[in-house]
C-alpha cells in the first residue's frame, strides 16, 4: 500500500476543524491576541529576558535527573539531546506516553530492556511532576505580592500615613 502523503482536502479538513476549536479555547480562556499583548507590554523586560534566556537550561537538568535515574552510565550529550526530543514532542502530544515511547527507545537502543526502560522513564516523570507541583504551590501561594528585582516584595498598597502624636500639654 502506497502512502498518499498530505493532500489539500486532509488540509482543508484540519483547518476546519483547528480554526473553531482555537476560537472556542481563547473565548473559554479569555485569551486573545489583544490580552496577551497587554501582558507583554505590562510585562517586566528583566523577567521576561531571565525566562528566555535560562528556557534552553531546563532539559539540561531533566537530563540530570534521568542520568540519576538510570543504572547504566550513557552519555551526558545524548541524554541532553533526548531531553530536548521530548520537549519538542511535547508540542505535538503533550501526555506522558510519548515521553515513555522515547524513554524505551533511547534506552533500548543503549542497551538497557524495556522493563527498566519503563521505570526510568516513570521515576524521572514522577520526579518532574512533583517538582511543577511544588512550583505552582510556590508561586501561588507567593503570588499575593508582585516580585521586584530589588530582592524584596513591595506591598501593592502603602500603609496609610500614621497621626502625629499631639503634644503633651500636661505640666
Amino acid at each position: 500500500m502506497r502512502s498518499r502523503g498530505v493532500t489539500r482536502s486532509g488540509r482543508g479538513g484540519c483547518r476546519v476543524w483547528s480554526e473553531p476549536g482555537y476560537r472556542w479555547w481563547g473565548w473559554l480562556a479569555n485569551v486573545g491576541l489583544a490580552n496577551l499583548i497587554d501582558e507583554f507590554e505590562a510585562a517586566d523586560l528583566g523577567w521576561l529576558a531571565g525566562a528566555l534566556a535560562l528556557s534552553p537550561v531546563v532539559p539540561v537538568a531533566q537530563a540530570v535527573a534521568t542520568l540519576g535515574a538510570s543504572f547504566r552510565p550513557l552519555r551526558f550529550g545524548s541524554v541532553v539531546m533526548l531531553e530536548y526530543a521530548i520537549q519538542f514532542i511535547a508540542l505535538a502530544l503533550p501526555s506522558s506516553a510519548a515521553r515513555l515511547a522515547l524513554d524505551i527507545r533511547f534506552f533500548g537502543r543503549n542497551g538497557i530492556e524495556g522493563g527498566a526502560a519503563i521505570s526510568i522513564g516513570v521515576v524521572a516523570s514522577v520526579c518532574g511532576f512533583i517538582t511543577q507541583v511544588l512550583l505552582i504551590l510556590v508561586i501561588s501561594l507567593s503570588g499575593s505580592r508582585p516580585l521586584t528585582w530589588e530582592g524584596a516584595a513591595r506591598p501593592r498598597h502603602p500603609r496609610p500615613a500614621t497621626r502625629p502624636r499631639p503634644a503633651d500639654t500636661r505640666c
